[in-house]
């Protein structure tokens, strides 16, 4: 019912969790998902190849900015 606000709150519960259980520099999917809400944009989809295959965050996660 409420999908959006359901996957923002699930990804700042994973960001938060990395940061005291691991830290974020383990973990560059976290790390990027939190570059993609401080710059005010949303993390879109994985586009490019995957982790395993030397795909990285940086490059493979969209970012979706609806801001001006």
């Amino acid at each position: 019912m409420h999908l959006i606000p359901d996957i923002v709150l699930d990804h700042f519960v994973r960001i938060v969790n990395i940061v005291i259980f691991g830290g974020l520099e383990r973990s560059p999917i976290c790390k990027r998902l939190l570059d993609c809400y401080r710059l005010g944009g949303m993390p879109g989809g994985w586009v490019g190849p995957l982790l395993e295959d030397g795909g990285t965050p940086e490059q493979c996660m969209e970012l979706y900015h609806l801001g001006s």
